[in-house]
């Protein structure tokens, strides 16, 4: 979903598409890392980098700063609950969204593994490598 301020022009909308909201502030998880959430890569993937951002580590903080209604962001539908009773935000259910959900796996090559951890990277390695031919 997209959380729209309800003093925005969009907010009537019934759907938007990210496009729409590329002029717009802003909020968006960062995690100690530097890596940003999924749906500032929708973003870039729709060909925009939004106008400001401010960035949080904590999906409370970003609630509580999307609350306010100055601000937009995306939230994943199993967050819908705890948005959609807000009085300043309105939450539009976004156009061109996968629901497709990408899962990353990071591992030090070098460190001793388990065998089951050895037993399961085979496993990955042989189940999602890329076809050749």
């Amino acid at each position: 979903f997209a959380v729209v301020p309800r003093s925005s022009e969009l907010s009537t909308l019934s759907e938007i598409s990210a496009v729409q909201l590329q002029d717009q502030p802003f909020c968006f998880l960062q995690d100690n890392h530097g890596n940003m959430e999924d749906s500032y890569r929708f973003c870039l993937n729709q060909h925009f980098i939004p106008r400001s951002i401010i960035t949080t580590n904590s999906s409370l903080f970003k609630r509580q700063l999307l609350a306010e209604g100055n601000l937009y962001g995306f939230i994943p539908s199993r967050w819908h609950p705890s948005y959609s009773a807000l009085d300043k935000i309105r939450l539009i259910p976004l156009k061109g969204m996968d629901q497709d959900s990408e899962i990353r796996l990071y591992w030090k090559e070098n460190e001793p593994l388990s065998p089951a951890a050895r037993q399961f990277l085979t496993f990955l390695s042989s189940s999602f490598a890329p076809n050749e031919k």
